[in-house]
């Protein structure tokens, strides 16, 4: 399998190197705990109260149904009640938490604040036990976040993240002695990759939706510059058959699959321009997209993701899982990092990664994450 994952054959580098703990973790919608108080806010509104406003009216697998009439009056709803389509998708939408009706807000922000210390715990955790030095976030409001997560270890690290008009976006934390000279400027998010989705019917076609950005971190690691790109793709298009049936995978009819279909020549081609400058680079973040699932079922090139988006690039090898908790099962597969094959050359051990378990405090209401922290240790 490693030789079908890599483009090009690897190349040593003849430099002293030493081991760096690389993490990614999706630490679903998490905000700070004002963010979660506004998001209450709408969400209890008495014409709202929990409802759905996410859509699948546009996928060619899930076909027009009574459903989508009662998404639309909660969409118009919560519009309302948030004050504009901006303000509503600058908020986590209600079906974020699992909490199906808001009858106490000081109960549900309690509950929201164990959510926060439960990921402030387990990134403490990566930094302490496991040694991680660098983390790529996903689905973050803010820098204030991360500050928050980081905890006894803030004073060490640097942060930034990519700015994005929706709740969810990308975000970096790095020790600052991995890279003395580095700081948020060496931060530069990619705006392409958050491609926008048709309005819903009888929307204001600005009321589209859009995916999240990326971002990349540029760092000087043992002499010479690395790079490290955070991605979340977009949702729903997980397995090797998700398509729309009886469509190619990537058909603009499956909403999901062809959306993720169009980010593939994006984030081809910020790869691409990235590895002219940077060859020792790391890929990381939320797939959504089960890679090694995708390549056991023998997927043919022209529906297989990762010969889509590995095609024309300088070698790269996603990064082998060897170990997972109990407890992560659910998105197992999604996240992924992937290193060029200049730094697999590099390393005096093949590296692996294990997914690691977050920490949950008992009868815990509003879970920690449903994404595992996905950890590694490479030769940079």
């Amino acid at each position: 399998m490693l030789a079908l994952l890599s483009g090009l054959p690897a190349v040593g580098l003849a430099r002293e190197t030493a081991p760096v703990g690389i993490a990614t973790f999706n630490m679903a919608w998490a905000g700070t705990l004002d963010d979660f108080r506004r998001h209450a806010e709408i969400c209890s509104a008495p014409e709202v109260n929990g409802c759905g406003t996410r859509s699948r009216a546009s996928s060619a697998t899930h076909p027009v149904s009574p459903q989508d009439a009662r998404t639309e009056r909660c969409r118009e709803a919560t519009l309302a009640a948030a004050g504009g389509f901006e303000a509503m998708i600058s908020a986590a939408p209600c079906g974020a938490y699992g909490i199906r009706r808001y009858l106490s807000l000081p109960e549900a922000a309690r509950n929201y604040r164990l959510k926060l210390e439960g990921l402030r715990a387990t990134v403490e955790g990566l930094i302490r036990d496991e040694g991680v030095r660098v983390i790529a976030f996903q689905e973050i409001r803010s820098q204030a976040v991360i500050d928050y997560v980081l905890g006894d270890f803030a004073s060490r690290f640097n942060a930034c993240v990519a700015s994005h008009e929706a709740f969810q976006t990308v975000g970096f934390a790095w020790e600052r002695s991995l890279s003395p000279d580095s700081g948020a400027n060496d931060c530069t998010p990619n705006p392409e990759l958050a491609i926008a989705s048709p309005a819903p019917p009888r929307q204001d076609a600005s009321h589209g939706y859009r995916t999240r950005p990326g971002l990349a971190l540029r760092l000087t690691i043992g002499g010479a510059p690395v790079t490290f790109l955070n991605i979340h793709l977009k949702a729903g298009c997980a397995h090797p058959t998700a398509g729309a049936r009886g469509d190619p995978p990537w058909d603009e009819r499956d909403s999901a699959c062809g959306a993720l279909g169009r980010q593939i020549p994006v984030l081809r081609a910020w790869i691409g321009g990235v590895a002219r400058s940077s060859p020792r680079f790391v890929l990381l973040g939320d797939f959504n997209r089960r890679i090694d699932e995708e390549l056991a079922a023998g997927a043919a090139p022209e529906n297989s993701f990762w010969r889509r988006l590995a095609d024309g690039l300088p070698g790269m090898r996603p990064i082998p899982p060897t170990s997972s908790a109990r407890e992560c099962g659910r998105t197992a597969g999604l996240d992924h990092i992937v290193i060029s094959a200049v730094l697999w050359g590099s390393q005096t051990h093949p590296p692996a990664v294990r997914r690691i378990a977050t920490t949950q405090a008992s009868a815990q209401a509003i879970p920690t994450s449903d994404h595992c922290p996905n950890i590694t240790t490479v030769e940079l």
